[in-house]
């Protein structure tokens, strides 16, 4: 019984022992446990802390803001303190009102920002800038960029993102930009004094550049004269050229410079006008009215010259900074420069021009006088052969008194067509000769020439082209009351003779010929307008050249030639407008005559005088038909004639004579003879009888020009062919019509 007791008692302690080990084992665990929980919880606080102190430090450091928004209130989780040195406002109070954050932006930029932050609901992401201000009044540019966190359903659980202080990047990027804008516009400039050589167009350049690559609202430039009160617009922009309009300042426009309130400009400063509706000036004024707030006005200076004004304007008050006035100033002066350059061109050009134009009149007078001087022999000669005809036909006409009514009217004729002769040849060298003041001008009316040379054309322009199946017209368009004008009308004649002529040639498929007479001023014109196949450049400059034709085998080339000489001679102009296939017009501009009463000049008047007897009169030339034919003529009238041959043995036989005692009362002697010629014969003539006077007989004709004028020592000078008529007046002149004792 003890034993199984004992028994007993042993096992219930054991078992009791068994739990009670257990549960320390269970108590130790769970202390053991809760010991390494406690270990670890405290290992990842001081990780917590470590990190936010790290993120801390970094968020105070960096320069860019980071923020996170829950998206489902909109207010701000977190916010870096970088914030309050970008806004200029307390992380606080964004945590507190996020409204904060979106009423610092610029009004216009504000909307930007919000599509910005609405977009990232779609895209997941957004990129955007926008200005802010402090409560200083100062702005900052801000890059702000956000991202979406999803949650593990992949829904949106935050959005964060980062706000960087972009002002100085931006800044730079529209310095940068201003600067390639600047560099452009003077690029644009350059081109533009390169290829445009006139001031208007260079002008207009600037203010196109202006407007586009300043930018400026409103650009405006005028020219000025020193000392004047007035200031003309030369140029406006596109863009202004209303505004300009309105405030009656368009291109062309003359403004009071006291009125524009530019005066500084014109004293060489500069002008900056931070609001132009502070101006007393009607024009700034009226800029700010229309809506120009602040202006810059720059001088246009070369060297000490002041030659006009530069103007721009922008919409905003103080919209011009100091770097862009100084560009401006900068840019005046390059302007300047090339207007000026400009204007030298222009001069230049000018005087090139004046001086090829006086070229070509030059050419033009050197290829005539050759001509004349080589026409100038042709007509010696031709005078020489047509002297016998007309002297011998005035001798018959003039002495016998039997010739039957048809040998006369023979005779007359023969007569007539050798004066024609005789003036042809007299105006062989009417190219180049100035009018002498021995030919005095008589007045002629160009209406009734006008009406003349169409009768007397008439054939040529309606009769031959009809053969052909060819219709002229021709129409006259006369000024009433035209002034007259002095001038040789048979010449003149001529000269619209021959431009009608050419006129006709022109119109190979008919056409019309106009022909008009004018007033402009103190000139008369009269004009010979076709509708024929005109000229071009070419030939419109060189038609007046002799010999320069485009008829081929029909044309002499002399037609026009002749033209310009008439002019040349009446002191009067030429025109000539022709553009190829639109017809041609000649224009010849005259002095009008005024009311001067000119008597007809030109038309030898015969007045019955006594006619002179028995002179000693010495005959001396080289050519016999000649020398016989003058001692006929005037042995008629009773003189005695003696005759040499040549120079030389002229002043044999005067010497001799007056040694003898019975000297010549006139010498009567060619120019143009070998050896000694006329003036040497005269000079010889005189140096041993100074009281002995001297007839010059020449075929190189009355008009005698520089190289062959009158010679010193003659004291009447006579063209051939010589009449009985001309040998009288002139004995009758150097003898003073008396009769030798």
């Amino acid at each position: 019984m003890p034993l199984t007791i004992l028994t007993s008692g042993c096992g219930t302690l054991c078992v009791a022992a068994g739990m009670l080990g257990l549960v320390a084992c269970t108590v130790l665990g769970v202390w053991w446990a809760l010991r390494r929980a406690d270990r670890r919880h405290r290992e990842t606080t001081e990780v917590l802390r470590l990190s936010e102190q790290r993120f801390q430090l970094l968020a105070n450091h960096v320069r860019d803001v980071f923020w996170i928004v829950d998206p489902t209130t909109g207010a701000f989780l977190y916010v870096s303190p970088r914030f309050e040195a970008i806004w200029g406002r307390r992380v606080g109070a964004v945590l507190m009102k996020p409204d904060v954050w979106s009423e610092a932006i610029f009004e216009e930029d504000r909307v930007h920002a919000d599509l910005a932050m609405r977009s990232l609901r779609t895209s997941g992401s957004f990129d955007t800038e926008f200005r802010v201000v402090r409560p200083d009044g100062t702005a900052r540019w801000v890059r702000n960029r956000g991202f979406a966190i999803p949650d593990e359903e992949g829904k949106l659980y935050r959005i964060a993102g980062v706000a960087e202080d972009a002002t100085e990047r931006i800044e730079a990027e529209h310095h940068v930009r201003s600067q390639l804008a600047r560099i452009s516009m003077l690029n644009h400039i350059a081109r533009a004094v390169a290829v445009r050589v006139d001031l208007d167009s260079l002008m207009r350049v600037v203010v196109l550049q202006l407007e586009q690559d300043l930018p400026a609202d409103f650009a405006w430039v005028a020219s000025w004269e020193s000392d004047s009160i007035e200031l003309m617009a030369a140029a406006v922009g596109l863009k202004s050229w209303s505004t300009a309009a309105e405030l009656g300042v368009s291109v062309g426009a003359c403004v009071l410079v006291h009125n524009t309130g530019l005066e500084p400009c014109l004293q060489r400063q500069l002008l900056a006008l931070g609001d132009t509706m502070t101006s007393e000036a009607p024009l700034l004024r009226g800029l700010g009215m229309v809506g120009i707030r602040s202006v810059l006005a720059m001088p246009l200076t070369t060297g000490d010259r002041v030659m006009g004004v530069v103007l721009v304007g922008r919409r905003r008050v103080n919209g011009f900074s100091g770097d862009e006035a100084e560009f401006l100033g900068n840019l005046a002066e390059h302007v300047a420069l090339a207007a000026h350059q400009t204007h030298l061109y222009d001069t230049l050009q000018r005087a090139y021009e004046d001086l090829r134009t006086t070229q070509q009149a030059i050419t033009q007078q050197e290829r005539l006088q050759a001509l004349g001087q080589m026409a100038s022999g042709i007509a010696h000669d031709i005078n020489n052969a047509l002297s016998p005809i007309v002297g011998y036909t005035d001798l018959l006409l003039t002495t016998e008194t039997c010739l039957s009514e048809n040998a006369k009217s023979y005779l007359e004729t023969i007569a007539l067509a050798a004066d024609d002769v005789g003036q042809i040849v007299s105006r062989l060298k009417d190219f180049y000769r100035q009018r002498g003041q021995e030919q005095p001008l008589a007045v002629v009316h160009l209406n009734g020439l006008v009406q003349q040379v169409m009768d007397l054309t008439r054939a040529r322009w309606r009769d031959m082209p009809q053969q052909h199946g060819v219709t002229i017209e021709m129409a006259v368009d006369l000024l009433p009351d035209l002034p007259p004008v002095r001038g040789v009308e048979s010449e003149l004649r001529e000269a619209l003779t021959n431009l009608v002529f050419n006129a006709v040639d022109a119109m190979p498929m008919g056409g019309t010929i106009v022909l008009r007479t004018k007033k402009r001023g103190d000139q008369v014109a009269v004009e010979v307008s076709d509708s024929g196949v005109g000229m071009d450049e070419e030939t419109r400059r060189r038609c007046l050249e002799p010999f320069y034709t485009t008829k081929g085998e029909r044309g002499t080339g002399m037609g026009l030639a002749m033209v310009f000489g008439v002019m040349q001679r009446h002191d009067a102009d030429i025109q000539v407008e022709s553009k190829k296939g639109q017809g041609t017009t000649i224009r010849l501009v005259f002095s009008a005559a005024g009311k001067q009463v000119v008597t007809e000049a030109g038309v030898e008047v015969v007045e019955p005088e006594e006619v002179l007897h028995d002179l000693r009169i010495l005959c001396i030339d080289d050519e016999p038909m000649l020398r016989n034919l003058v001692r006929e003529l005037l042995e008629r009238d009773g003189h005695r004639v003696e005759t040499a041959d040549g120079g030389r043995d002229g002043v044999a036989a005067f010497l001799k004579a007056a040694k003898e005692g019975h000297a010549f009362d006139v010498v009567i002697t060619d120019l143009g003879m070998p050896y000694v010629d006329g003036s040497q014969v005269a000079r010889l003539v005189k140096a041993a009888a100074p009281g002995t006077p001297v007839i010059l007989l020449t075929g190189w004709g009355m008009r005698m020009g520089r190289e062959d004028r009158v010679p010193g020592h003659i004291d009447v000078a006579i063209s051939k062919p010589p009449k009985l008529r001309q040998l009288q007046a002139a004995l009758r002149k150097v003898m003073g019509a008396q009769e030798p004792s």
